[in-house]
This record gives C-alpha cells, sequence and structure tokens, in this order.
C-alpha cells in the first residue's frame, strides 16, 4: 500500500512541474506584446527564389504599428522593402510573405537571416527571429576541350592540347584526368592529374605530347581524357583529334587515319647469337616479310639455326608464299591445327582466299619433318606423309558448310578422316553448329583396319534473360586424331543483373582412346579417364573500382597412374571441393592494379576416408612499369597434380613469387627488362632465376638487344647452376603496302602571296611558309619554302583548297595521271564583304511567303571571271571574303522563295586589300496578288 502512495505521489509531483512550466511559459509569452515567428530553417536546391513567412499576433488591446528591419548577408537579396511598415489590430494576428533570392554562385552552407520587429513610436525592439537559409550541396562538373583539333609537322616539336574543367557546383571539388595516347607501337601510355577546382570556377589544364619518330609516321590517332570525381563519380570523356600536317610524307588511305597507328608493321630481319660462350653456343636467324607488286602478293619467312659444334643446321617454320586475287600458293613448313590431326611438315599448299571467312578452298600435302634442310628421301615419304582439303562454303547468306578430309600415313598406322560442319543461327538469334565426322584406320604390317566416327553439336543463345551455352562432342574409341575416343559435355546457363551476374557450369568428359597398334597400348592406357565438374558463382562490382567473384566448385575425377614395379597402370580416384573467390581493384588514376585469387576446400584420393586441407592463393600487384605476383598451394586441385609429384604419397605444397621490373629512357629507345622468379617445392626443390633484358634503338628501325639469365636449382639429390646469355640485333622492314593495280605518283605543291596578283611568282611576291593545305581530307602545312610533297598518291581526282580569310586561293580540282605533277598555287589577299537582306512590304493584296531569312545565296562575279557563292544566316546576314578587284553580285533566283524577287537585280562593289565594306540592305520584293473585282446592280 505504501509502495502505490509513493509511485503516484511522484507522479503527481512531475505533472505539477510539467504544467507549472507551461503555465510560465503561457503567460511569458502573453506578457508581450508581439509575438513574432518565422520558419527556423529554409533548404535551397535548384530553386534560387525562396519565400519566409512571417506570422505576428497582437496580445494587447492596442493596434501595434511596428516597422520590420532586416539584416541581409550580402549573398541574399530581398524582392521587399527592407524597412516595411506593419500594422496589426488589437488581439489579431497577421501572416506576411517575403520573397528572397540567393546569389547563384553561393557556396554550400548556411546563412542566418536575421529579422527585427521595431516599435515606430518608442524605436524599441519589439520581437526579432532568425531563419537559417541551408544551401545544399550541389555537385557539377563539366570538361571541355579548348581545341579539340590539333597538328604536329616534324619530329621534335611538342603539341600541347588543353582541357577545360568548369565547376558549376557550389562547393570546392577534386578531380582526378586520366589522359590516354598510344605509344605507336601497339600499346598505350597513360597520364594522370589531379585537379582541386573552387565552387563556381573553371580551371585550364594543359597537356604536352613529344612528337618523336613513330609518331612522325602516323597520320592522325585521338588523346581520350576522362575525368572522375573522388568518390568515383564519372564526370566525362574528352577527345583530342591530333593530325599529321608534315609538308613531306606519303599518301595513306583517309579510311585507316584512326587504325594507322596500330598497323604496326610484321616485317623484319633478326640475328641472334644464343648461349654465347656455352658449348651449345648457336647462331639463329628470321626473317619475315609481306609485300606486293600490283595484285600480286608475296610473302616469305625463314626461321635457321647453326651450331658451332658442327651439329645439322636447322630450317623450321619457313616457307614462301605467292597468291593474286586470293587464289595462291604456299611451299616448305606447312602447320595447321583446322583438323582433327595436326598436321606439321614440309610440302605444298594450293588456296583459294585462305584469309577469308565466308568462302575458301585448301588442298595440299606434307611430309611429316619439321627440318627443311633435310635430305628428301622417296621411300621415306611413302611412309610418312599426310595429304588433306578444306573447303568453306555459304549457304543461304549466313549459313556456312566447311568440310574437312585428311589422309595421314606414318611407318605402323594409315589414318583417314572426313568431318562436315554446318553453321547457322536462327531467326531467334541462336548460334548453331553441327559436325560430323567419318574415321578410318589401318595397322599397315596386317591390314587390321577399324572405322569411327565422331559427332559434335554446340548451341548458344538466350531465353528472356538468361545465357545458355552448350558444347558437346563424342568420338569413337578408334577415331584419328588427338580427341579419339572422348566425351566432353559442357553446359553453363547465365544471368546477368544491373549490379551482379549469376552462372552455373557442368562438365562431364569420359577418355578411353584405342588404337590398332598394339605397341600403343601403354600409351592409350595412360590417357584413359574420367571427370566430372560442376560449378555455381556470382560476381559484381562494388563501385567503380572494385570486382568480386564467389563460386564454389565440386571436382571428380578417375585416371591411371603408371606402377614401376609392376610395369602397369592401376586407376586412381579424386575429389575436391573448394570455394574460389577472386578479387581486383583499380585506381582512380589506373596505376595501382591489385587482383587477388583465392581457393580453399579439401580433396581426398584413392578412396581413401581422409580429407586433405586445400589452400591456394594468388596476388598479383601492378604500378606503372612495375609487377609483383606471388603464390602458394598446399593440396592437389586436380588429378594431374597429384601425378606431378615424385612420391603419391606426398601431398602437394609450393611457393612462388615473381618480380619484373619495365623501364625505358630516352623516349623509349632504351628499353629495359628486369626480373626475378623464386620457386619453392616442397616435393621438388628449390629454384632461383634472375633474368635482364636491354633493347637500344640507335636509329630507326635497327634495335640492339642482349638478354641475360642466371638459374640456380637445389634439391637433396643434387644442385645445378647454369648461366644463358644472348645478343642480337633486329632491322625492321616496311610494312606491307595495301593491294592495288592503280599506280601512284607525287604530287608537288608551292605556295605563294601573289601581292600583285598576276598568277606568277616574280619581284615583290613572297613564300607562303607555314600555310595550312587540305588535299582532299588530308592536312599539310607548307615547310619554310612553302613547299609540300604528297607520295606515291594513287592516280586520280583531288582537290586543293587553302582555307584562310586575308588571303585566297581558289579551289583546284586535278587529275593526277603520272610520276610526277608540280603546281604552284597563287594566294591574293582578300577583303570582306558585309551586308543583309530585307523584305520590303507594300500592300495587303501580298502572297504570303515564307519568314525564314536564312540560306540565300549571293554569286560574286569578278572582272576576270571568279565566281565565289555566299549564303545567309537566319538573320538575313552575309559575309564575303573576297580577292582585291572589281565585283558584281546579285541574289540567284533559285534560292529565293516563290513569288519573291530582288528590287536591284545587279550590284557593283569595289574590294581593297583589307578592306572592310559594310554595303547596304539588298532589297526583296513580294508579288502582289491579282484581284478580280465583280460589281452587281440593277
Amino acid at each position: 500500500m505504501c509502495f502505490l502512495i509513493n509511485k503516484w505521489r511522484r507522479i503527481f509531483f512531475i505533472l505539477l512541474i510539467i504544467f507549472s512550466g507551461l503555465n510560465i511559459y503561457a503567460q511569458n509569452n502573453l506578457s508581450k506584446p508581439l509575438i513574432f515567428k518565422t520558419e527556423k530553417e529554409i533548404e535551397i536546391k535548384d530553386d534560387y527564389v525562396f519565400t519566409v513567412i512571417m506570422q505576428f499576433e497582437n496580445t494587447t488591446n492596442d493596434t501595434i504599428n511596428a516597422q520590420l528591419k532586416l539584416k541581409l548577408p550580402s549573398a541574399i537579396k530581398s524582392y521587399s522593402q527592407d524597412y516595411l511598415t506593419i500594422k496589426i489590430n488589437p488581439n489579431k494576428k497577421a501572416f506576411i510573405p517575403l520573397k528572397f533570392s540567393v546569389n547563384k554562385v553561393q557556396t554550400a552552407g548556411k546563412i542566418p537571416l536575421n529579422f527585427t520587429i521595431i516599435d515606430l513610436k518608442t524605436q524599441q525592439e519589439l520581437a526579432n527571429s532568425t531563419t537559417q537559409v541551408s544551401i545544399l550541396s550541389k555537385r557539377e562538373l563539366k570538361v571541355f576541350p579548348v581545341q579539340p583539333n590539333l597538328f604536329y609537322r616534324q619530329e621534335g616539336d611538342s603539341v600541347h592540347y588543353e582541357l577545360r574543367v568548369i565547376n558549376s557546383g557550389n562547393q570546392k571539388a577534386r578531380i582526378f584526368i586520366n589522359n590516354v595516347l598510344p605509344d605507336f607501337r601497339g600499346n598505350f601510355t597513360t597520364e594522370n592529374r589531379k585537379v582541386d577546382i573552387d565552387a563556381f570556377k573553371e580551371k585550364i589544364v594543359r597537356f604536352s605530347k613529344f612528337v618523336s619518330r613513330d609518331m612522325i609516321k602516323v597520320e592522325q590517332f585521338q588523346a581520350n581524357v576522362s575525368a572522375y570525381t573522388a568518390n568515383d563519380e564519372f564526370v566525362g570523356n574528352v577527345f583530342f583529334n591530333i593530325q599529321n600536317a608534315s609538308s613531306n610524307r606519303s599518301f595513306v588511305d583517309p579510311t585507316n587515319f584512326n587504325q594507322s597507328w596500330i598497323q604496326q608493321s610484321s616485317n623484319y630481319v633478326r640475328m641472334t647469337m644464343r648461349d654465347v660462350g656455352a658449348q651449345n653456343e648457336n647462331l639463329n636467324f628470321m626473317a619475315h616479310q609481306e609485300f606486293s607488286v600490283g595484285l600480286n602478293e608475296f610473302a616469305y619467312n625463314i626461321n635457321t639455326s647453326s651450331w658451332k659444334n658442327n651439329q645439322d643446321m636447322l630450317l623450321t617454320d619457313s616457307w614462301l608464299k605467292y597468291q593474286r586475287n586470293g587464289k595462291g600458293v604456299l611451299l616448305g613448313t606447312i602447320n595447321s591445327n583446322d583438323f582433327d590431326m595436326p598436321i606439321n611438315g614440309r610440302g605444298v599448299m594450293f588456296f583459294n582466299n585462305f584469309d577469308k571467312t565466308d568462302k575458301k578452298i585448301i588442298v595440299g600435302a606434307a611430309e611429316r619433318n619439321y627440318n627443311l634442310l633435310d635430305n628428301f628421301n622417296p621411300n621415306q615419304y611413302k611412309n610418312n606423309y599426310t595429304a588433306f582439303a578444306n573447303t568453306r562454303f555459304l549457304v543461304r547468306e549466313d549459313n556456312e558448310l566447311e568440310s574437312t578430309v585428311l589422309y595421314d600415313r606414318n611407318v605402323s598406322v594409315s589414318n583417314f578422316i572426313l568431318t562436315n560442319d554446318y553453321r547457322w543461327t536462327s531467326k531467334n538469334k541462336w548460334n548453331h553448329s553441327v559436325r560430323f565426322g567419318y574415321g578410318f584406320s589401318k595397322l599397315n604390317q596386317t591390314n587390321r583396319f577399324e572405322n569411327s566416327l565422331s559427332l559434335a553439336a554446340n548451341v548458344s543463345g538466350s531465353v528472356g534473360k538468361y545465357d545458355i551455352y552448350s558444347t558437346n562432342y563424342f568420338s569413337s574409341g578408334y577415331y584419328p586424331g588427338v580427341r579419339s575416343g572422348a566425351l566432353y559435355l559442357n553446359q553453363r546457363i547465365q544471368r546477368v543483373f544491373k549490379k551482379f551476374s549469376l552462372w552455373t557450369a557442368f562438365t562431364l568428359t569420359n577418355n578411353n582412346p584405342k588404337s590398332v597398334d598394339n605397341n600403343l597400348t601403354y600409351y592409350t592406357n595412360s590417357n584413359q579417364s574420367k571427370a566430372l565438374r560442376a560449378e555455381v558463382g556470382t560476381s559484381f562490382r562494388i563501385g567503380n573500382q572494385f570486382n568480386l567473384s564467389i563460386s564454389p566448385k565440386l571436382n571428380v575425377e578417375q585416371g591411371n597412374v603408371f606402377n614401376v614395379n609392376s610395369f602397369s597402370y592401376s586407376p586412381i580416384h579424386f575429389k575436391s571441393s573448394y570455394l574460389n573467390g577472386s578479387f581486383s581493384w583499380l585506381s582512380n588514376s589506373r596505376n595501382h592494379q591489385l587482383v587477388l585469387n583465392t581457393y580453399a576446400g579439401g580433396y581426398t584420393f584413392d578412396e581413401r576416408s581422409d580429407i586433405n586441407l586445400l589452400l591456394f592463393g594468388q596476388l598479383t600487384w601492378s604500378y606503372r612499369f612495375l609487377q609483383l605476383n606471388t603464390s602458394y598451394q598446399k593440396g592437389s586441385l586436380m588429378i594431374a597434380e597429384v601425378y606431378s609429384r615424385n612420391n603419391i604419397n606426398n601431398h602437394l605444397e609450393r611457393y612462388n613469387a615473381a618480380l619484373s621490373l619495365r623501364k625505358d629512357f630516352f623516349h623509349k629507345r632504351l628499353n629495359t627488362l628486369l626480373s626475378g622468379y623464386y620457386n619453392f617445392d616442397r616435393n621438388f626443390g628449390n629454384t632461383f632465376t634472375f633474368g635482364g633484358t636491354i633493347e637500344y634503338q640507335p636509329f630507326d628501325n635497327f634495335t640492339i638487344n642482349t638478354q641475360i639469365n642466371y638459374n640456380k636449382f637445389h634439391s637433396n639429390f643434387f644442385t645445378n647452376d647454369q648461366s644463358y646469355y644472348q645478343v642480337g640485333v633486329q632491322y625492321n622492314l616496311p610494312a606491307k603496302k595495301t593491294v592495288t593495280d592503280i599506280k601512284n605518283g607525287n604530287l608537288d605543291l608551292f605556295i605563294y602571296y601573289d601581292y600583285n596578283a598576276n598568277g606568277v611568282f616574280d619581284a615583290g611576291d613572297q613564300i607562303a611558309d607555314n600555310r595550312v593545305v587540305k588535299i582532299n581530307e588530308t592536312t599539310f602545312i607548307t615547310d619554310l619554302d612553302g613547299k609540300i610533297k604528297y607520295k606515291k598518291v594513287p592516280y586520280g581526282d583531288y582537290v586543293i583548297n587553302l582555307p584562310g580569310e586575308k588571303w585566297f586561293s581558289q579551289d583546284y580540282a586535278i587529275h593526277l595521271n603520272n610520276k610526277t605533277m608540280s603546281l604552284a598555287i597563287p594566294m591574293q589577299q582578300t577583303g570582306i564583304v558585309r551586308g543583309r537582306i530585307v523584305y520590303e512590304l507594300t500592300s495587303n493584296l501580298e502572297y504570303q511567303v515564307s519568314a525564314s531569312m536564312s540560306g540565300f545565296t549571293l554569286v560574286f562575279t569578278s572582272d576576270n571571271g571568279q565566281i565565289f557563292n555566299v549564303r545567309t544566316n537566319d538573320r538575313g546576314e552575309y559575309t564575303a571574303f573576297l580577292p582585291v578587284g572589281n565585283y558584281s553580285f546579285s541574289i540567284l533566283e533559285k534560292s529565293l522563295p516563290e513569288h519573291v524577287y530582288a528590287k536591284i537585280f545587279s550590284n557593283k562593289v569595289t574590294v581593297h586589300q583589307e578592306d572592310n565594306i559594310d554595303y547596304e540592305p539588298l532589297v526583296l520584293k513580294i508579288k502582289e496578288r491579282k484581284v478580280n473585282i465583280k460589281r452587281f446592280g440593277n
């Protein structure tokens, strides 16, 4: 009972205190003659105009006459009077809105807006209130090229291109700029900048590129500049088109301008001395060249080695090729993996459209001998050769039929293979492929033979948002080739969502090859295996820099292991299951890259109950010219790694680390590479390798290189040290020209300023150096002698244009049809004629015409017959840059609307040097409509 009394007593006193406080607050407010309030806070985001509602309450029986006094910060402007007179009746309320605006260049933050109410009689403060104007953060960054098109003209110059960065947001921003350029050797170079820019400001970021010898060889390329915020938000991407304007260069097909820098020549001559100072010192000579003469295409490849200790010289991977209009012959080394049995030997091959994918025919034969210098023995050839043919045709437009036939004979076995492969794409964009093969194998000694077959079916496509891939192959045991007795089934389903992807995959393999030659029994037994692999996985992106994937995997295998004691193969079973995770990170500057790949799980083999730990981790870190790679593995991922151990009972454990450092100097004329490698293997031993490469280019296309390697291997059984040194030179031959039967010649131009306007370079005239000239779409800049030399230009029609304002030259249309064409082009001084066209309205009966003033054509004709056309803008204004002289001009009637004509048809004007003439308006009149009036009367 006492407990309840005490509890209610506490509640009573708490309520008493609360109501007492409210009563005091109410009395204080009632004691004030004027209660005045405004909003506590107003947020500004996109609309910079806002309204504040002032709330008044007169608590007295008298009228209050007061004045509003505003204290405005400089960033806020009021649309009302700063001193507003207010009248509030007794015991009444009033609401007065005031409109304000914030300066659009005001930075983010809070600005106090103070309101004070002053009594008009006593000038005493009656009330006040403060509204916080909160300007929310606004991020708006843009990038623009200052000049998107730039030119370079000679080696040693520098090209400067500028990026304008504009911060239209209301807070300071930091952006990362990534500048990507080609290195003109098939790769890219990257330059990174970090720029801080204040709110409502802009900055110019300048980049420079040294014009190297490699760069002067290309027609044009693009610099790709992209910008990101510190939060990895994409700001923008800008391309600068940088063009070669050298006055002396050869023709390049304009369609290849953007790709020309990656079209590196594959033609070279290389000589290398290998293993210098050692017992196996040898000299290697390699050469490759492709060239054309008209429509005739030639190519050759040479790879020969000779040893100082009188070993036989080797000539391998060497051939000669000739073709014309897609038809040709190849003589020498033939190496092809387009058949079920690989072809590698010396022979001859005839082909039609060898490099095309839509239609081709190939027929050939090769002796299975890799050295072209070995003597040819007909008896050996009969038992050691391959004959083959391959055809590919299009059926019904996109459907493709490919057939192959191959006959291979060696000392013991003769093989024959015939295949047909049909590929097509269905209307629902599914890709299909069906393949059938027939095989025949015969043992030459006993004439024992076996028939065989192969089947393959591949399908890929989409069902809704799911992508499906199915690859299937089967061949019977005696099928010739590298995939005999094989079953391979691979199925994969994946779906890509907005921020992540999912997939699942299943693979089943069964290899059971057979041979008609009993001497190959051990070989076929060693290749018998079964495997089942399954996995599911997901990958997703974290921000703009991180990628993560996770995939649990299952692997079940069966194979044969050779038992030395019984000299036979016995089966071994292997199972593993593990979780595979990979992680990659790329820095904003694109300089740092980190890739981590891990496995964690367990495995068991040979029907043993114990589960062994499986761990694997590989880390790769790249930073500009530095790369570090390290990995650790404990346990076996697959059955092949069980085979590789010295003792099947010893578990695999190994660690390796590799470091490489690439650095170039003197504008990439000196390139260096240092590398180190360490490997620890618990079952085999330790290996340490160090290598270094230096490549120096003293002049164009010629390279000297040297390489040194040191290797040390240590195990419980023996230790081995080995050094290797090689030195060589290489000269890059010119690239293959475009195959064409069109002849070419040289075009020589001389540009000069013709002060006396007589069309002849004589006394008083000047050379026009550093002048832009365009020949069709190719840009040049004249040299100090005002000349341009355009070499190896295909015969045909060309237009020469010299853009400019103060000096003028007419366009020259030429037809090049001889080895050398020379042309002197005068440029004449110009003046400017400006004017406009107006309508004259005279009657209400005029025809209705379009009010557009653009597109009217004015034709200026000089005394010597030169004609210049100028068109008006949307305001009817025109500007004509004309050579010095007398002109008559008029408005082209065809450019005028119907029913419109010029009041004065022909006009006269005289243009002097650097004149700026404002011609009187040209008046257009509108024809009146004919109106027939009929009167009616009694």
